[in-house]
This record gives C-alpha cells, structure tokens and sequence, in this order.
C-alpha cells in the first residue's frame, strides 16, 4: 500500500485508540508526521503533516522531539543535513500521563504484515540548563562591574531584564530582583561581602 510506512510513535497505550505521535516514512507519500491528539478508535481525530520525496528502500533518518504535549518532527538522508517535517500538539492529557516509545511499523492493509528494517534507534532528553551563576548578567561566566551596571540599568527601567537575567539578579533569593539586589551585588564588588545571600556556606 502506498501509505505503509515505518518511523518512530510516542503514544499513551497501546490500545488502538490511544493518543500518539508518529514521524514516519512511507512506501509512496514522502515523509509526514501523523498524529491522534485525542483517544479515538475511529482515527477521526488524526491529524497529518508533510509529503516530500522518500523512496521505498532508501536509507533514511527521522527524528522526533517531544517538549509537553508538542511535538517537532524532522528528517534527513545522511544524517547530517537536517530538515523540518511540520509539528503537531496533542490533547493535554497526554502531557500528565506516561508514555510509550519506539519503533513503529504499520502495513496499511488489514491482515497484512507490515515490514521495515530499522537501524541506529536512540532516544534520550535534552541536555539541561546551565546552572545559574548569581549576579552574571551578561553571561560570560563570571561576576563583574558590567553585570552591576546592567542591574541598576535594570532596577532604573532603562531596560528590560530577560526572565534569565532576571533569576541570575535575585542575588537576595527573595524571588524578586529589586534595588536590594543591587546593593548586595556593589556590596559583593567592594569586597565587604564573599558571597551573595542566595549562595551556600561552604561546607
């Protein structure tokens, strides 16, 4: 069948019904990412994104990135030169339960056996945020006078701190940035304090 295809499925369940995401390619349709964002046994909730240019046999990478309940799907032919297939949400209660992963192979065609072969499988997460160094600012790593400049630029409105910024100002630990932020932070510059208040003693 044209539409037989293999990829990669995140779903709820195995039930037949059950919400999933799936980056695949088919036999005759290019590349797509497919997806059922609410429980349905009918299918009549699934919805479909891409077309491109796969033929049957050919070496072929798909990724699929999951953040929440939205999904990004992208594929390419040597690994190397990377390209979006479109993206899809699913249903908010597929976001607070767990869920299934792998490989998915599907004939199209009831009472036939589908058939793919699949190499280089890998999943994992994201890597995760750098930890945040209290009073840098410009995020160069360090503490400096230009970190103080740009918070008391910010406590004076003259610009916008990032929410990055912003967490990176609470110097206090009081979960706000204000003047008091500021004053620590000249303090920590004169030398008349070692660490801000939202530092750990060490041990």
């Amino acid at each position: 069948d044209g539409w037989a295809k293999a990829g990669l499925m995140v779903r709820n369940t195995l039930d037949p019904n059950s919400q999933h995401a799936l980056v695949c390619a088919t036999r005759d349709n290019g590349e797509y990412l497919q997806a059922r964002p609410k429980a349905d046994a009918n299918g009549n909730s699934s919805t479909s994104v891409g077309g491109g240019n796969f033929t049957q046999g050919e070496g072929f990478y798909v990724k699929l990135v999951r953040k929440g309940q939205h999904f990004d799907a992208y594929k390419s032919r040597d690994g190397i030169v990377v390209n979006s297939i479109g993206s899809v949400d699913v249903a908010d209660a597929f976001d607070k339960a767990p869920i299934m992963l792998g490989v998915a192979v599907t004939s199209h065609l009831a009472g036939t056996l589908g058939e793919a072969k699949v190499a280089d499988f890998r999943f994992g997460a994201e890597a995760t945020a750098p930890p945040i160094i209290f009073g840098d600012l410009n995020g160069d790593g360090k503490f400096n006078i230009t970190d103080v400049v740009t918070a008391l630029r910010g406590v004076a409105g003259l610009v916008t701190l990032t929410p990055d910024q912003q967490k990176a100002a609470d110097v206090t630990g009081d979960g706000k940035f204000n003047i008091t932020d500021v004053v620590a932070m000249l303090r920590k510059l004169a030398g008349i304090i070692t660490k801000f208040p939202v530092e750990p003693t060490a041990a």
